[in-house]
């Protein structure tokens, strides 16, 4: 797991979005990008509260479930909090619908082909509403890398390349680095404190050998988020 950026793609002057979608691929074949096997898909099922009070304002559920990890799905308030759970957690709202309803014809989709360039993969969603076209989605993901800052430069020129200036700029949640506190068992325990600063100190700390997981699905459901909020603009 690397990091990922998602990006929305406007609709070329006078085509439509599946053409769009069709130079965005070629350009893609041209550039020596590799089509895989198989293709992503990404959905968002809205939620809303059945009973509200003055005391209470009514919040959304969003409720995301992505090919990329098939046995979970991750709910999100409006506003916080956000939870990854169990695929049946769409089994537990059915049995919730006294609180929850599922609001109808909002579902979000976005599905498309997934290609590989070197260290980079691409994938190309089509976002429909209802079955209708809505806009097309990019995922550019550097594999080899898990800290955003040390290859956004190199992310943002192949962006650049197939994206023209549709790149984003680095998103505000990656200027904030945190220390680590690395504990290795090699004749008793030896800890490093590493602080750095950025926008202001910031400390952190984790166990090493919890890094890798915990890096890992956190970055892939911070792809999950970015989809959330593209879905949110169209």
């Amino acid at each position: 797991m690397g990091v990922s950026c998602v990006c929305h793609l406007p609709v070329a002057e006078g085509k439509s979005v599946q053409q769009t979608v069709d130079l965005l691929h070629k350009k893609l074949e041209q550039l020596g990008a590799v089509k895989q096997q198989g293709n992503f898909s990404v959905d968002c099922e809205t939620y809303h509260p059945t009973a509200t009070t003055s005391a209470q304002p009514s919040k959304l559920l969003y409720v995301m479930h992505t090919s990329e990890t098939p046995l979970s799905c991750m709910a999100l308030f409006e506003g916080g909090p956000c939870l990854v759970a169990d695929a049946n957690f769409d089994v537990l709202l059915i049995k919730l619908k006294s609180h929850f309803q599922n609001a109808k014809g909002h579902k979000v989709e976005c599905r498309g082909p997934k290609y590989r360039y070197s260290d980079f993969s691409i994938k190309v969603g089509t976002v429909t509403i209802s079955s209708s076209a809505r806009g097309i989605s990019v995922e550019v993901e550097y594999c080899p890398c898990i800290v955003p800052g040390d290859c956004w430069n190199l992310m943002k020129e192949f962006m650049q390349s197939i994206l023209g200036p549709n790149v984003p700029e680095l998103p505000s949640v990656f200027t904030l680095y945190w220390g680590l506190i690395h504990a290795t068992l090699f004749g008793g325990w030896t800890v490093e404190w590493t602080v750095e600063w950025t926008v202001g100190w910031t400390v952190g700390w984790t166990v090493e050998w919890t890094v890798g997981w915990t890096v890992g699905w956190t970055v892939g459901w911070t792809t999950a988020f970015y989809y959330l909020i593209c879905f949110s603009s169209w």
